[in-house]
């Protein structure tokens, strides 16, 4: 297996350092301090085959925090948005699903969210230490199903 290394580089600029305190694109953004850019380079291994990949990304703050905290924060909150994501595709076929008419996709990804949080608060069965073994178990077993609803 190749090995993958990033370099993340980030810049910081204070929105005191080049907005006027008058200029009404103030007004848009309460409480708006600074806009961070992070410019991340991937180098792998693709099957023998070196690669290299760039990306730019722009986050605006209401935060004074450092250069490298806002850094931290950004890629902590990707690391949770994509958890959140792949338990809701794989466990719950959400990039599936084929619901689109009226309010129907968003009433079920809220009742697949419930049930993602549910399954996670739950007591560990004996074969239940995911949460796709959880869900199972509650198809299996009424009793789990029930302890898991909290009912």
């Amino acid at each position: 297996m190749g090995t993958r290394i990033e370099i993340r580089t980030g810049h910081l600029i204070r929105v005191d350092d080049w907005l006027p305190a008058d200029d009404s694109l103030r007004g848009l953004w309460k409480d708006l301090t600074s806009v961070l850019c992070i410019e991340s380079t991937r180098s792998f291994t693709h099957r023998g085959e070196k690669k290299q990949t760039h990306h730019t990304r722009y986050y605006i703050s209401s935060s004074t925090a450092s250069v490298a905290k806002l850094m931290a924060f950004a890629r902590s909150h990707w690391g949770i948005e994509n958890s959140l994501h792949w338990v809701m595709d794989v466990t719950f076929g959400e990039d599936a699903s084929r619901i689109r008419t009226m309010n129907g996709a968003q009433n079920f990804a809220t009742i697949r969210r419930v049930a993602a949080s549910l399954l996670k608060q739950s007591s560990e069965g004996a074969f239940a230490k995911s949460i796709r073994g959880r869900k199972k178990q509650c198809g299996w077993s009424t009793a789990y199903l029930l302890s898991t609803l909290k009912i």
